[in-house]
C-alpha cells in the first residue's frame, strides 16, 4: 500500500534593502513570476522540460503571453559508490533509491523567454539560471546558483492612458520612445538537511531608460524547517504542504500531490489575495488557474489561465533528493 509523504515547510525570509531608487514599473501579473528557472529541488536524474502558453484577463483587459521555457537537469555523479556499506545502515526513509543517494553531485541549468502584450505595452523577458548541488551525506546537501534576467518593456505613448492602465502597470522610467530595459543578476548559496533549509542570495536590479540608471540591491536571507508528519517508504514526495513568507514578504501556502495536482493561496504585499489551482496530465499537459482579488478597491481583480506542455527525458533510475 502506497503511503503519503506530507512535508510541512515553515519558512521565514528577511529582505534587507540597502539601496533603492525609482522603480521602472510595477506589474501585477503572476505570469511574470511563472516558469522562471528555479533549482531549489534539482533531481539527480537528467531531464529536459519545456512549456508555454498563457492567457491573462484583468476584468475586460486581455493579456497574451508567448512563452518558451526549457529546464535541463544533468545526472548526478557519485563521489563514492560503495553501496554495500550503506545497505545495512538504518535510514529514516528506507527506499532503495534513497539508500544509495550518498555523496553525489548534480547540476542543471534552465532558461525561459517570454513575450507579452497587454493594452498599449509589450514586455520581453529572458531568464538564464545555473545551479550546482553536492550531497555530502545521505541527509545533507549544499548548493550554489546564479541567475540572470533581462527585461525590455515598450509602451505606445500615444495609447498609454494612465487612468485606464494605472491598475496594471506603473511607469517611472521611460525614454522618448517609451522603452525601458532592466537587468537582474542573483547569486546565492543554499543548504538542505533532513529538517532544515538555509539560503542567502545577493540580488542586483539595474534599470535604464536610455538616459539614466536606477539601481536596487537586495540581500535575501531565508530559513525554513520541514516536519514530516507522515513518512513514506515507496512513494516519496507524494504529497506535501509548503507554507511560509516569500522573499517579497508574500505569505505563501501551497499543497502538491504527486506533482500532478496543485492548490495554493498567496497573500502579497500589494494587498492581493490569490487562489491557485493547477494540475498536470500524464506529465505532459499542465493547466493552471489563478484568481487575485485586492483587499482594497485600489486595484482590479485578476484572473489567469494557462495551458502548457512539458517534455521529459530521464533515466530509468528516477532517483530524487526528496
Amino acid at each position: 500500500m502506497k503511503k503519503l509523504t506530507i512535508i510541512l515547510i515553515l519558512s521565514i525570509s528577511v529582505q534587507i534593502v540597502y539601496a533603492q531608487q525609482s522603480v521602472a514599473f510595477k506589474q501585477y501579473f503572476l505570469s511574470s513570476q511563472s516558469l522562471n528557472p528555479s533549482f531549489s529541488g534539482i533531481n539527480p536524474y537528467w531531464n529536459v522540460r519545456m512549456g508555454g502558453g498563457r492567457v491573462n484577463i484583468v476584468n475586460q483587459l486581455s493579456v497574451t503571453n508567448y512563452l518558451f521555457s526549457a529546464d535541463l537537469r544533468f545526472p548526478s555523479y557519485p563521489i563514492k559508490d560503495d553501496r554495500n556499506s550503506y545497505r545495512s545502515r538504518p535510514l529514516k526513509r528506507t527506499n532503495r533509491a534513497q539508500r544509495y543517494l550518498h555523496e553525489e553531485i548534480s547540476h542543471g541549468m534552465g532558461t525561459s523567454i517570454m513575450y507579452q502584450e497587454f493594452g498599449p505595452s509589450k514586455l520581453t523577458q529572458a531568464d538564464l539560471a545555473y545551479a550546482f548541488h553536492i550531497s555530502l551525506t545521505d541527509q545533507f546537501r549544499m548548493g550554489a546558483g546564479i541567475s540572470y534576467q533581462y527585461i525590455l518593456s515598450e509602451y505606445n505613448l500615444e495609447e498609454l492612458n494612465p487612468t485606464h492602465y494605472q491598475d496594471v502597470i506603473y511607469v517611472d522610467l521611460l525614454d522618448s520612445e517609451g522603452r525601458n530595459t532592466a537587468h537582474r543578476a542573483k547569486v546565492g548559496l543554499t543548504g538542505y538537511g533532513e529538517s532544515f533549509y538555509l539560503g542567502i542570495a545577493l540580488d542586483q536590479y539595474l534599470q535604464s531608460d536610455g538616459f539614466s540608471i536606477a539601481q536596487n540591491n537586495y540581500l535575501n536571507v531565508s530559513a525554513g524547517y520541514r516536519l514530516n508528519i507522515i513518512d513514506s517508504w515507496n512513494w516519496l514526495n507524494s504529497a506535501h504542504l509548503r507554507s511560509g513568507v516569500a522573499m517579497n514578504w508574500s505569505l505563501v501556502s501551497q499543497v502538491e500531490y504527486n506533482e500532478s495536482f496543485r492548490l495554493g493561496l498567496i497573500y502579497s504585499t500589494d494587498e492581493f489575495v490569490t487562489a491557485m489551482l493547477g494540475f498536470t496530465l500524464a506529465n505532459t499537459i499542465a493547466v493552471d488557474f489563478s484568481y487575485s482579488n485586492p483587499l482594497e478597491q485600489t486595484h482590479k481583480s485578476l484572473f489567469e489561465a494557462s495551458l502548457g506542455f512539458q517534455i521529459f527525458k530521464q533515466d530509468a533510475d528516477q532517483r530524487r533528493f526528496w
